[in-house]
């Protein structure tokens, strides 16, 4: 990955692998998103999600990335209800 992170969520099909979200170095919460190609070993940024999530979860549902609960850095323990995605051919 171009930076560290850790509690992200990440998701993989057909040789690329999805990463969001997670904290920073510093405990900051991340909203940023990267796919990695494992055929090319190239990492391409893609759109960041919209909210920031902390120990989220991830998982590749049919043409979809899906980023579920987490919390914010402000809200440390207090998490959502909430999910995102976004669609893996276009990065929407």
């Amino acid at each position: 990955m171009p930076s560290c992170r850790s509690f992200f969520a990440a998701g993989a099909v057909n040789g690329v692998m999805f990463v969001t979200d997670g904290h920073d170095a510093n405990k900051n919460t991340l909203s940023t998103a990267w796919k990695y190609d494992i055929w090319a070993d190239e990492w391409t940024e893609l759109p960041g999600m919209n909210e920031e999530r902390d120990e989220c979860a991830g998982i590749v549902v049919g043409s979809e990335f899906w980023v579920v609960s987490g919390y914010a850095t402000q809200a440390e323990g207090r998490f959502m209800k909430s999910a995102e995605s976004f669609r893996l051919g276009t990065g929407d």
